[in-house]
């Protein structure tokens, strides 16, 4: 792999394929992110977005990352999955980037040679997300075979702890019950592009009532509970961590108050007694989602973000 772009101006393109479906054939679909330079195969990162594992979709990229990872000969893979709470974190998030990954591996090569003639290497596949993505992509350092790398933008672990039942202070008003639960009886839908837009709104906020239930859920600490079930350590990375656990940087803001920063620190802390290679940064002053605002032109990329996207070309 390259220490550097070999170009900032290569013209990154992008395909959409289905590379799941559901419920009489409705398409989970996948963005595969890449450039026509360089000879030498290709290989893949697979991006899982964040949103509390009920909102968000794969067109929410932090765009700046996925060019300077494509312009590093990787195919960034963006995908959708069906949303919580219309089904089960078992069935939804959690099989839908499963099989994302493992349709990285066997089918996204034969895809891009067809379509495009561009050489993709499936055995060399890392992984990455955000908050309820990173929970994703560290579950998938238990799959076989293992990714190569594991990049965790501060992630959803350590389920049990009691981070997860506090309060969290956040700017919106306790909202009517009767709101909030409708958003069970909406259809199941693998990205938020797909809810109506008519759908029923909160009249004070314009929240609609999947943000509200999330909202509430977080501001109650009472989100972990309800994904889960309870069952804590059948979601949990670290319940499962050993020495082959794959490469993993961690990144995460010091202020974060949606997700403790000590959830990292312990992570990094249980890989590194147990021999695994990995590295954090911990940004000082800075929140959840911190890096959705640095860009190439940042002052603050190279450390915070660029950092963990070159673990990540290092290592797959």
């Amino acid at each position: 792999m390259f220490d550097t772009p070999i170009s900032p101006f290569l013209k990154v393109q992008s395909e959409n394929y289905t590379y799941k479906t559901f419920d009489s054939k409705r398409p989970i679909l996948a963005t595969a992110h890449y450039t026509n330079s360089f000879d030498e195969p290709k290989p893949i990162v697979l991006s899982i977005h964040g949103g509390g594992y009920s909102t968000g979709a794969r067109s929410e990229k932090p765009t700046p990352q996925i060019e300077h990872l494509c312009r590093n000969n990787i195919v960034v893979v963006s995908i959708d999955h069906r949303l919580f709470p219309n089904v089960s974190l078992a069935d939804g998030p959690v099989a839908d980037t499963r099989d994302a990954y493992h349709w990285c591996r066997t089918e996204l090569p034969k895809l891009m040679w067809d379509d495009f003639d561009i050489e993709v290497d499936g055995n060399r596949i890392a992984v990455m997300g955000y908050s309820s993505g990173a929970h994703m992509a560290m579950l998938l350092g238990l799959e076989t075979p293992k990714p190569k790398a594991v990049l965790d933008f501060y992630g959803t672990m350590y389920l049990s702890d009691e981070w997860w039942t506090k309060s969290v202070d956040l700017p919106v008003p306790d909202f009517d019950k009767k709101f909030i639960e409708k958003v069970f009886s909406e259809p199941v839908v693998t990205s938020v592009t797909q809810l109506p837009a008519d759908r029923a709104k909160d009249e004070n906020t314009g929240m609609d009532a999947r943000t509200a239930w999330l909202m509430t859920r977080m501001k109650t600490g009472t989100l972990v509970e309800a994904i889960t079930g309870g069952d804590f350590d059948k979601f949990d990375p670290p319940t499962r961590f050993s020495s082959e656990f794959p490469p993993t940087f961690f990144a995460h803001g010091e202020k974060d108050n949606l997700v403790s920063v000590e959830i990292s620190k312990k992570a990094y802390a249980q890989l590194k007694e147990l021999g695994v290679d990995t590295d954090m940064v911990i940004v000082g002053g800075k929140g959840h989602g911190y890096d959705a605002t640095i860009d190439e032109m940042d002052d603050h990329w190279e450390d915070y973000v660029q950092k963990g996207l070159d673990f990540l070309i290092e290592h797959v």
